[in-house]
């Protein structure tokens, strides 16, 4: 009997998911936009469309702007990573809320007021 498989995603084995706001410069290892900086596969998501900005309209605390930072949030969790963080230190704040929008652990980076 030749059992055929089903289903499936895209991609496996990332562990870490990394969301990333959309700025082009070069990211050398060391670099959470550059994969070769963990020892791990990490899968970098990109939203499109953070500015500078975008990024300020977070720091002052405006929900409407966390929305693309939600969607990228539940669709790493949908591809299969077993934790999230991003490289945007300005939505350390919406942790709680990027947080329960998934079923797997978010970890921002932090700042100090």
């Amino acid at each position: 009997m030749n059992k055929k498989k089903s289903g499936g995603r895209n991609t496996y084995g990332e562990t870490i998911g990394i969301i990333m706001g959309d700025r082009t410069f070069p990211r050398i290892p060391g670099d959470m936009g550059n994969a070769t900086s963990f020892d791990f596969p990490v899968r970098l998501h990109v939203v499109k469309g953070i500015d500078v900005s975008t990024r300020l309209r977070l720091f002052s605390g405006s929900t409407e702007f966390v929305k693309p930072f939600l969607q990228a949030a539940k669709q790493l969790a949908e591809i299969g990573v077993k934790a999230i963080t991003s490289n945007c230190g300005f939505i350390v704040q919406y942790q709680d809320v990027i947080s329960n929008a998934v079923n797997i652990t978010v970890f921002k980076s932090h700042f100090r007021k």
